[in-house]
């Protein structure tokens, strides 16, 4: 059983301030024998859920859904039921809009100023369930539970990155790292010394409180034309070669320079 605060009920015009599992469990009876059923996807199931099934999702939406807020409108209506079930289907009706706006990626529920209206009408459905759920009485007892907690600050989230999103505008990626000034001071540090590396360069940007990673400072250098080139190492001689080769040298002390040039050593 959940209560509903006073105020939400008076400015809701609800009739009752209970919202119970009761008239859901009467529309699942009511339709039980027919052929196009209200809500289709309700289930016993659903409404009580085994311990391994409470964590679903699923369920919970086949019953949080307008096909249950409309089977509890129309019995109200048609079949004579109590106007409390009002009050029921009212609370499914938000809880299934407020997911709809918390998990939908779909451009048409999605929080836009370009519909000004709309925008509107979804932050206020958005405002008003964070004040439901902190007023709201869960249980006999109306303690505290933790999906109140999760509600509130999951809404909250979302509140606050849209207005930061919509206000200040989306940008793609990261920020940049180092300033125009940062890597022109770098690129001359370059020039002067072309055998710096990386390291020296992220200790000598940290002398001025600019802290990069190596990796960026090789980006940046590259992006602006400076590419590293590591020597290639020529491999170790055995010690047969070697003296080998000092033999060959010695015998040939007297052989002009472009006889060496002709020279192919192998190991």
């Amino acid at each position: 059983v959940f209560i509903i605060p006073e105020d939400v009920v008076n400015r809701e015009n609800l009739p009752s301030n209970e919202v119970s599992v009761v008239p859901i469990k009467d529309l699942l009876t009511f339709q039980e024998g027919m052929a196009l059923k209200i809500a289709p996807h309700l289930s016993a199931a659903a409404i009580e859920p085994s311990h391994f099934d409470k964590m679903k999702v699923s369920l919970a939406l086949n019953v949080f859904s307008k096909a249950t807020s409309a089977g509890l409108k129309y019995m109200v209506q048609q079949e004579n039921r109590p106007l409390s079930y009002l009050t029921t289907a009212w609370f499914l009706e938000q809880v299934d809009r407020w997911f709809d706006l918390m998990s939908s990626r779909h451009p048409i529920t999605a929080l836009s100023r370009l519909k000004m209206e709309e925008y509107q009408k979804a932050i206020t459905v958005l405002q008003n369930i964070v004040h439901l759920f902190r007023g709201i009485k869960i249980g006999q007892k109306g303690g505290w539970k933790p999906v109140q907690t999760g509600v509130i600050m999951a809404t909250t989230s979302i509140l606050a990155i849209q207005e930061e999103m919509l206000t200040q505008g989306h940008r793609s990626g990261r920020p940049v790292k180092m300033t125009a000034r940062t890597q022109r001071r770098m690129l001359n540090e370059v020039k002067k010394n072309p055998r710096v590396s990386a390291r020296d360069l992220k200790k000598s940007l940290a002398h001025a409180n600019i802290s990069v990673d190596e990796s960026t400072i090789r980006k940046t250098l590259n992006k602006n034309g400076v590419h590293g080139r590591t020597p290639r190492r020529k491999p170790l001689l055995s010690r047969k070669n070697i003296a080998a080769r000092l033999k060959f040298a010695k015998e040939h002390l007297d052989v002009p320079q472009h006889y060496w040039q002709n020279i192919l050593w192998t190991d």
